[in-house]
């Protein structure tokens, strides 16, 4: 028997390495042989790829039959993004003492995503006019891939301090997977509406929950309640949230 053996098949037990595989902390890789294999040497594996050795390590083999061996890793979760892993398997010996054929795969159907999706902006919408006098103004929240839409709600986003009274987020809608817009009622008296998402519930594709952290580009508005006039040589001063106002003369 002078045949040497080959790796039929590599497998990890999960398509997609993300936050939720890393809260569960292991993952699988399985090797399969061509032939019957001898327990010793264990097969050499090695993975490849940006990011893998920050997300797999601790590797635990065993063989679960004579033609398939298994490893386990532990996961971490390394904020990464890598569409392949690649897998080299060498050194393996069958039954009769010949070593196998160097394996390696560039694609073996698993990647990791474990990167979180983060606001990369929110921008004044509508109005565009920065003072205003509107009741209500609309955000434009960008977040950098994809997210789940069903895992958006409202209470996602907030109002830093300083904003005026009775200021509220009231609502949003998606305007695509990474584009939505916000509206906030400007509330009852003068400050600064700071939209933020404050919640890390917001899930991207792959399961991943947001990064609540401050976008690069980041728009406030200045809400005023009063509005001044000169009508007639008289200066007329209008509360626009109440409609009411008082006049003095020239």
């Amino acid at each position: 028997d002078l045949v040497r053996p080959t790796v039929t098949a590599v497998a990890f037990s999960v398509p997609v390495i993300n936050e939720s595989v890393a809260t569960n902390a292991t993952v699988d890789l399985t090797i399969t042989f061509s032939e019957p294999m001898s327990a010793t040497p264990q097969p050499a594996v090695t993975l490849a790829g940006t990011g893998v050795s920050a997300t797999l390590n601790g590797p635990v083999g065993v063989w679960l039959s004579t033609t398939q061996f298994k490893i386990s890793y532990n996961v971490i979760d390394a904020n990464i993004e890598l569409s392949a892993i690649a897998v080299a398997v060498a050194n393996a010996k069958d039954a009769a003492g010949n070593t196998q054929d160097g394996y390696t795969s560039t694609d073996t159907s698993t990647g990791i995503d474990t990167k979180k999706p983060v606001v990369v902006s929110i921008e004044r919408a509508t109005p565009l006019a920065n003072p205003t006098l509107a009741s209500s103004v609309d955000f434009t929240v960008t977040f950098n891939e994809p997210v789940d839409v069903s895992s958006v709600i409202a209470s996602d986003f907030d109002l830093a301090s300083g904003m005026p009274t009775g200021a509220l987020v009231t609502g949003f809608m998606s305007v695509s997977s990474t584009v939505f817009t916000v509206t906030v009622s400007t509330g009852t008296s003068d400050g600064t509406l700071d939209l933020n998402l404050v919640d890390g519930s917001v899930k991207d594709v792959a399961g991943n929950n947001s990064d609540t952290t401050a976008p690069i580009t980041e728009e406030t508005y200045t809400a005023a309640t009063t509005k001044l006039e000169f009508n007639a040589g008289a200066l007329t001063i209008t509360d626009v949230r109440t409609a009411t106002g008082a006049v003095g003369g020239a």
